[in-house]
């Protein structure tokens, strides 16, 4: 299925599916279960209901700080999201994958469970981040992207409104189970309280960011060491 770019605020995310996506399902399980039988799971510091897989500080030879679980399970599947990160970025920027090599420099596991919430935040030191959803139980809470603020007065005014009418405080996008969403990392969203997930089902997610790798201009070549 191809990605669906879609407007909101003066920014642009783009939602989608992979077309083999059930092939990943056993290997996201497996991370998981890797990740929590191995001690590298740990909870949130700011509720104790939300637990996500460690990030070791450490790259391997593919550039990825990541835990053992998704390194051993889940580098094709980052592969292919990779590809859909490149689409994305050819849409949102005009950047040609045959010319910008995209690298996911680091991903992670969460899962919230019934009370358990994040934060608003945003990604630092990259330039595009993806949450894949891999259980969404009924009625969960949804991530939550919030308007980013621009003002520059007095060089410049810039007021969102008077471009599009998909300019809100935040949007919700309704993702469904399997399902990805690409956004710029400078973008804050966050989780609300969870108040569902009563019948002992988390609400579980893949995330991950990326960093260009690698970018050929008309007048130089950048490259990533």
């Amino acid at each position: 299925m191809p990605i669906a770019v879609q407007p909101i605020f003066p920014t642009l995310i783009a939602t989608g599916q992979l077309d083999n996506y059930r092939r990943y399902r056993p290997d996201l399980n497996k991370a998981f279960e890797e990740d929590k039988q191995s001690g590298q799971w740990i909870t949130n510091t700011v509720s104790d209901k939300a637990c996500h897989s460690l990030c070791p500080n450490e790259k391997d030879e593919d550039g990825l700080n990541a835990s053992d679980g998704i390194k051993n399970n889940l580098k094709g599947f980052i592969s292919d999201l990779t590809k859909e990160v490149s689409r994305f970025a050819y849409f949102n920027y005009g950047i040609d994958k045959s010319r910008c090599d995209w690298l996911c420099n680091v991903a992670w596991l969460n899962e919230i469970e019934n009370g358990g919430f994040q934060y608003k935040h945003n990604h630092t030191n990259s330039f595009l981040s993806l949450i894949y959803y891999l259980d969404t139980p009924p009625d969960e809470a949804k991530t939550r992207f919030h308007r980013p603020h621009c003002d520059m007065r007095p060089t410049m005014s810039f007021e969102a409104d008077r471009y599009h009418d998909g300019n809100f405080e935040y949007v919700i996008p309704n993702m469904a189970k399997d399902t990805f969403i690409v956004f710029p990392s400078y973008l804050h969203h966050e989780v609300p309280i969870m108040t569902s997930g009563k019948d002992g089902k988390p609400r579980r997610t893949f995330a991950c960011n990326f960093i260009p790798n690698r970018i050929d201009t008309s007048s130089y070549i950048l490259e990533l060491k």
